[in-house]
């Protein structure tokens, strides 16, 4: 069984519930998060960050752009793996058969 983590902090839910995160709020939360665990890795302890995202939210115009703002800063990054729940999964069951 692969049980892949889930983190609530980084979900753009947050920008839905009351009291909201803005978009720009939301960006920099994420921003530092990411930062934050792709220096643990450098350092030798890898990490997996993943981000909660709902179409209905993240995807309005006026909060997309700060996902795009998210994407392209971690592209700004060596060697980080952009994927989905599944892929993970996968790639957890070719490397650990039963």
């Amino acid at each position: 069984m692969c049980i892949v983590p889930y983190q609530l902090d980084n979900n753009d839910m947050k920008m839905w519930t009351d009291p909201a995160l803005t978009p720009h709020q939301w960006l920099d939360y994420a921003k530092a998060n990411f930062d934050q665990v792709y220096r643990e890795g450098e350092e030798g302890n890898p990490k997996m960050m993943s981000l909660g995202l709902h179409l209905r939210i993240i995807g309005r115009p006026g909060r997309i752009w700060a996902l795009e703002e998210f994407f392209r800063h971690v592209r700004r990054h060596k060697g980080v793996w952009v994927t989905t729940r599944k892929a993970i999964a996968d790639h957890f069951i070719a490397t650990h058969p039963a």
